[in-house]
């Protein structure tokens, strides 16, 4: 995987999005939502007002990116926050460019929220807040989570209309009042009815939400100021496939009064529909951000008193449930064996997560005196790495582009990713211009990351990894195994679940994505898994 953060302005050319089914063609959207408005469209490129993305083409090894949230005004105003350019572009109501403010490159934010003051929030993945008020930075906060594991799921308000950073578990902690590290009642509750009903309890109101699926993400986005909850409903069709639907349900008194369908989208750059791009205002208007090959679009949704879906029978009998209220979890106590032939590998899937585990908290010392990675036309430091100025400890091995050092594997100058290091290699390298690792360079990229906790005895890239893997389903989908497209690749730790639904999956991968270009423990949500593959190691 690869993800250049230095290179701006280049449009991708890639698959379809939200609605793509991993391990197939298929892409669902037949049912477009045609009564949709654009509302806002930004070019795609490097300068103020504009969007970057990651890459000019899917390459082997280079994981597409692009912008992750965005933020929408009472006043009409947009924010988009531009991940790779590390800026939050702001565009009034007639999609003029406005300002640019920029944010730290050391760090990784991922979400945009807006208040009823205009302060203006940014949230990384490990708990930094940066409060802007006027463009100027305001205030720094730095909430208590886990900094080895991602647990976050973004900003969102309370019951108190102010701004709260929400955990997976939806566990909420305030920002505001000098609350900073108070933990919370969070806003709402999700319970289990049965297979297809869940029952989301706020302050004021009880709401059962239906499904005809397997239900993966229940909760509140927002209250209205007439007393309407905003909630976003996921479901999955789960089989050989996979297949996420996104709607925005409207209720009242504990009533459904509307839904508003998340668009089906062709020809786009990212290959999901991230939590995050969608947004509801207090007002009751829902927002989503679609990114295409040329330019960044918001559209607003419609609400309409029908539920409408995009599941059809075409897609059902495409993806071939099993068992379409049956999600296999993986238990962490005991691994689920498929197979009495799978019986011999399962020390195999042991020792491929003890490895990555390894590899993903290993500590070193940095010394940049020594090992930082000059900013050269073919390579460019890891950002966590580029403005440390003395030796500090450091945890997990460096992205580094065609990188094969393991703990005990190697395509650098020693036998592992430390010996490399001893040996005067210098720590990662995220730029992506040659075809093959730069010389004097130590670290790991993705597919370097599973070829060594495989041990698979040389560096497979993501196009040839099937050479020593097989496809699975998402219903078989263990620890150990492995989520496959061209670009990326990451292995699975666990599924993570929330108060009462499925969130999606925790992962040891090595990515530029989040904060820190290394080997980490990393999060991907049902959304962005269905534009994988599974698969599983060959016996």
């Amino acid at each position: 995987m690869f993800s250049s953060k230095h290179i701006k302005g280049i449009v991708a050319s890639v698959l379809g999005v939200s609605l793509v089914i991993s391990g197939s063609s298929v892409l669902a959207g037949s049912k477009d939502n045609s009564s949709a408005d654009k509302v806002l469209s930004v070019d795609v490129g490097s300068g103020s007002g504009e969007i970057a993305y990651s890459s000019d083409e899917e390459l082997e090894d280079i994981e597409l990116r692009g912008p992750k949230s965005f933020a929408v005004s009472g006043s009409g105003e947009f924010f988009i926050l531009d991940t790779i350019g590390h800026q939050i572009e702001v565009y009034d109501q007639n999609g003029n460019s406005e300002r640019t403010i920029d944010l730290p490159e050391d760090k990784e934010f991922f979400d945009v929220e807006i208040d009823e003051n205009n302060n203006i929030y940014v949230l990384s993945d490990l708990g930094h807040v940066l409060q802007f008020k006027n463009g100027k930075l305001e205030n720094e906060i730095q909430v208590p989570v886990n900094q080895k594991r991602f647990e976050i799921s973004g900003l969102f308000f309370n019951r108190d209309n102010e701004i709260v950073v929400r955990l997976l578990d939806d566990t909420e902690l305030s920002l505001n009042k000098g609350k900073r590290y108070l933990k919370e009642e969070p806003t709402f509750e999700v319970k289990s009815i049965d297979d297809n009903t869940v029952e989301l309890v706020t302050s004021d109101q009880k709401v059962e939400v239906s499904y005809d699926h397997v239900p993966v993400e229940t909760a509140l986005l927002k209250s209205t100021e007439e007393g309407e909850q905003l909630i976003v409903e996921k479901e999955a069709v789960i089989g050989e496939g996979l297949y996420v639907e996104t709607r925005v349900g409207r209720y009242q008194d504990g009533e459904q009064i509307g839904t508003a369908l998340a668009i089906p989208t062709k020809d786009t750059y990212f290959t999901s529909i991230p939590f995050k791009f969608l947004y509801v205002t207090k007002e009751g208007k829902a927002y989503q951000m679609i990114t295409k090959k040329n330019s960044v679009e918001i559209y607003e949704l419609p609400f309409t008193e029908e539920k409408k879906t995009n599941i059809d029978k075409q897609l059902l009998k495409k993806i071939q449930p099993e068992d379409k209220h049956n999600v296999a979890f993986f238990d962490e106590e005991k691994v689920e064996i498929r197979s009495s032939k799978a019986k011999a590998q399962v020390n195999d899937w042991y020792t491929a997560l003890q490895r990555a585990e390894e590899m993903t908290y290993i500590s070193w010392d940095y010394n940049p005196k020594k090992m930082k990675t000059s900013s050269t036309k073919n390579t460019t430091p890891p950002d966590h790495l580029a403005k440390v100025t003395k030796t500090v400890e450091e945890q997990g091995i460096p992205y580094n582009w065609g990188g094969y050092d393991g703990v005990d594997t190697s395509n650098s100058s020693g036998d592992n990713f430390k010996d490399s290091i001893s040996n005067g290699d210098t720590a990662g390298n995220v730029n992506t211009n040659l075809d093959y690792r730069s010389s004097g360079t130590a670290g790991i990229d993705c597919s370097g990351f599973i070829s060594s906790a495989y041990e698979l005895g040389d560096k497979y890239g993501t196009s040839n990894l099937t050479k020593k893997f097989k496809k699975t389903s998402w219903y078989d989908f263990q620890a150990g195994d492995i989520g496959l497209r061209k670009g990326h690749v990451w292995m699975l730790e666990s599924v993570k679940k929330g108060t009462d639904n499925p969130k999606g999956f925790y992962t040891y991968e090595a990515t530029t994505d989040g904060t820190g270009d290394k080997a980490k423990s990393y999060y991907r949500s049902w959304d962005d898994a269905q534009s994988y593959t599974p698969h599983t190691i060959k016996e």
